[in-house]
């Protein structure tokens, strides 16, 4: 029975859950607890890392489902199914979705993190920049701000735009005083000169 399978699912017996809830499903049809069970079913494909039944389950339950008590929750394991199985295009625009849907959800925080980290995996990092700046005044003094501005620099470095890490570096230094960013500091003027 239902309770069985939940049983199972938070036991973290993804598999045997997800059999339970694949033999509930058609008898639930219309039910109440319909959502529900779309929704564990899409959870046990992420957790089992199949994140294309996920996604196919998570995509369902936005397009046929859309009064769903956990529609915000829904779009987050979208985007994270979709990172996770490195469709970086698909974070980007169920962001933009998502933000378009719900402009004043408590989950924005989390909706950034993986739209900007998305951007930076695709080399968008005028984007990537912008979207810091939103998360920034969204969420003044959280510390994936101070996250997101060094892996923003360490992109730049790696594409050897130097004169982009720069000030990336000097405001991680005034933050942090690591003298490893005194050294990248350094690195990139040198670099700035040269190339």
């Amino acid at each position: 029975d239902l309770q069985f399978a939940a049983a199972l699912f938070y036991d973290g017996e993804y598999r045997q859950a997800l059999v339970e809830f694949t033999r509930l499903r058609p008898s639930l049809a219309g039910a109440e607890w319909e959502d529900d069970v779309l929704f564990w079913m899409a959870e046990c494909h992420f957790y089992l890392l199949e994140y294309n039944h996920a996604l196919d389950l998570y995509r369902k339950l936005i397009s046929d489902y859309p009064g769903f008590s956990k529609l915000e929750e829904v779009y987050i394991k979208l985007m994270g199914a979709n990172y996770a199985a490195a469709r970086f295009e698909n974070v980007v625009s169920d962001a933009e979705s998502f933000t378009r849907k719900f402009p004043a959800s408590k989950s924005n925080e989390q909706v950034y993190l993986l739209w900007i980290q998305s951007v930076l995996r695709l080399k968008q990092f005028t984007r990537a920049e912008e979207l810091l700046e939103v998360y920034q005044k969204m969420s003044p003094g959280s510390p994936y701000v101070w996250s997101l501005k060094s892996i923003l620099a360490n992109f730049y470095l790696q594409a050897q735009r130097f004169d982009r890490a720069l000030p990336f570096f000097e405001e991680l230094y005034s933050y942090q005083k690591d003298p490893n960013f005194l050294l990248w500091i350094g690195e990139c003027r040198f670099r700035s000169v040269i190339c």
